[in-house]
């Protein structure tokens, strides 16, 4: 509790600094400010705070602009409206996707303060500058809040067509720029965890007699980092062997990673798929996958608490035939376990034996418990008998969609469930208890 105390002051003093410092930046310039944050860390989170905290220092509108994906700008609205729960129930506050307004907002409710949430996309961007523009031209002269999430994508791109001497901006980056130069008391911020074409932008610039809007930030924030945050440094930074984070990391060979990208079954057959050399690492994944969650739930058991759901992400490749070529070696690797949980129970006890020593050994480290051989083996064996194993391919927005809750998360139907996918799950997206 001291801990999540502490977590919570001092992300309250990041918001504070930050909605202090894009007043007294605002009023000089229109250069951006930066929220800078380690992947995972909490940013959504820190950027609501900083959207209220700017509302009670007048600010009336916030934009919200989310990587292009319906997905992201589903989570954000979903988000948004669970955060601001409060002033929404009470009408101080309205959050809306851009692409799906509430109907012709009345007098009262442009009274409110409006929280807009558009994805980067063209159609997107010219709603929004219609929104303001045409719809409700009064609201532009209103003081907004711009805030940029994944800064660095769309936001920044600059081309030269072809047999011709101008650099030209993007159509996301000019369109954004377009909304800075309508709205006239506008602040804008950018939120990232990967700030270097930001960085690396130019102070002002001014190509061919025309002026693009600054891009680099006035100004750099960095979001503290909470004490139960697990990032990269766990992962790949060496440590001595009874810290549990030095068993995370494991490699997998390139002979594996290459025949899952491409369907070759002379390399991956059925008839072998728990002993190929080009499975190993996918089938010790996936089967400490499942012994993991029972062992996590017995442990949740033990100490009377709710046991809990569990997530796997496989990502290898962005192509959707590698995925396809992965769901099918990952389904024979379920058949195949499943098909001996219930036949010969026994052929599966050295895959356990590796799974169980593997995870007893960070178990141990992190001074937790865990039941017998004999016990955790009948888990593992009822667990693959039982038909309850969820994988899902997520490669597209509309499948996308369809599998998250009433969050906009991807949504756990049973104790394990696995995610395959591709570059759609590379930011943003939540998969709670991963």
């Amino acid at each position: 509790l001291r801990e999540a105390r502490q977590d919570d002051d001092q992300l309250a003093a990041c918001i504070e600094r930050v909605a202090k410092q894009l007043e007294d930046t605002s009023t000089s310039g229109d250069r951006p400010g930066m929220l800078l944050g380690k992947i995972q860390s909490g940013k959504t989170r820190a950027f609501v705070g900083v959207i209220a905290r700017a509302f009670d220092r007048g600010v009336d509108i916030a934009v919200v602009f989310t990587k292009g994906t319906k997905t992201l700008s589903a989570q954000t609205v979903a988000r948004l409206r669970h955060d601001l729960r409060d002033f929404i129930n009470d009408d101080e506050v309205l959050v809306f996707d851009i692409m799906q307004p509430p109907g012709q907002l009345t007098k009262s409710e442009q009274r409110r303060k409006l929280v807009i949430v558009a994805k980067k996309q063209s159609q997107n961007l010219d709603r929004m500058l219609h929104f303001f523009a045409h719809d409700y031209p009064d609201l532009k002269d209103r003081r907004v809040l711009v805030v940029d999430d994944e800064a660095d994508l769309a936001s920044v791109r600059f081309v030269q067509k072809r047999n011709q001497p101008d650099v030209e901006q993007g159509k996301i980056a000019e369109k954004m720029d377009n909304l800075r130069r309508l709205v006239g008391k506008l602040v804008f911020f950018q939120v990232t965890a990967t700030p270097y074409s930001l960085y690396l932008q130019p102070d002002g610039y001014e190509e061919s007699g025309y002026v693009f809007k600054p891009k680099k930030p006035a100004f750099t924030e960095l979001l503290p980092i909470h004490s139960a945050y697990v990032g990269g440094d766990d992962y790949f930074i060496r440590r001595p062997d009874p810290d549990p984070r030095s068993f995370l990391f494991v490699p997998v060979q390139r002979e594996e990673q290459d025949a899952l990208r491409r369907p070759d079954q002379r390399r991956i057959r059925e008839d072998n798929v728990l002993d190929s050399p080009n499975t190993r690492g996918l089938v010790r994944a996936i089967l400490t996958f499942v012994l993991a969650v029972c062992l996590r739930r017995w442990q949740q058991a033990e100490a009377n608490d709710k046991k809990k759901k569990y997530a796997m992400v496989i990502h290898n490749d962005t192509q959707k035939a590698a995925h396809a070529w992965q769901n099918q070696v990952i389904g024979w690797i379920f058949d195949a376990a499943s098909s001996a949980a219930v036949d010969e129970p026994e052929r599966l006890r050295r895959y356990f034996a590796d799974a169980y020593a593997d995870l007893k050994e960070s178990i141990e480290a992190d001074q937790g418990r865990l039941p017998g051989v004999d016990q955790a083996f009948e888990m593992f064996v009822n667990a693959l008998q039982g038909d309850d194993m969820v994988r899902e391919t997520v490669n597209s927005d509309r499948e996308v969609m369809a599998l998250l809750d009433e969050r906009a998360e991807l949504k756990l139907r049973t104790p394990f469930n696995i995610y395959l996918g591709g570059s759609i799950l590379d930011r943003g997206i939540t998969i709670p208890n991963l």
